[in-house]
């Protein structure tokens, strides 16, 4: 990790921003989130990730010392859902995302692009009962301590990116 004790303030916002990501090569058609980051010039990797879709990495940078990227997907990471359908699917066929909750290691924010509203008044595809819904959702979040997020799909990069660099800027401080 990073010996904040032989940084400048402005160094260590230096180090903050100059965060990238990095998506699971597991990851179904990120590409709104890949045009986001080049949009905005952020550096992002594609590498498997033990758990979880997003982590962020510091890049090598000799100039501030740093020798070699530094991830921290074993830290905290994102599961994204891209719709309340692709999460009661993922409930369904639970045994592979109750698989990796369970055996997380990192702080795990569970984002799901949609409204909680469509979770549950049961709009979506599936004939997945509501209330079945609902409860395997809070039980989830409550048994793998997750933090559930609802975001709508355009804000999803920009929402993990500031997640990602706060963290951080916190753990720096």
């Amino acid at each position: 990790m990073i010996d904040k004790s032989k940084y400048t303030k402005k160094k260590l916002t230096e180090i903050t921003d100059s965060i990238g990501m990095i998506i699971d090569s597991r990851e179904q058609k990120p590409f709104a989130i890949i045009e986001w980051l080049d949009r905005h010039s952020i550096p992002y990797k594609i590498e498997q990730i033990k758990y979880g879709d997003y982590s962020f990495y510091i890049p090598e940078n000799e100039e501030l010392d740093i020798h070699g990227d530094i991830d921290f997907d074993e830290e905290i990471v994102f599961e994204r859902k891209n719709s309340v359908d692709e999460l009661i699917g993922n409930f369904v066929k639970r045994d592979r995302i109750e698989t990796e909750f369970k055996n997380k290691k990192a702080e795990m924010y569970l984002l799901i692009e949609g409204k909680y509203k469509d979770l549950y008044d049961g709009n979506y595809r599936s004939d997945y009962p509501k209330e079945s819904a609902t409860a395997t959702y809070h039980s989830f979040i409550d048994r793998y301590d997750l933090k559930p997020v609802w975001v709508s799909a355009e804000y999803t990069p920009k929402f993990m990116y500031k997640t990602f660099k706060y963290h951080l800027r916190n753990k720096l401080k």
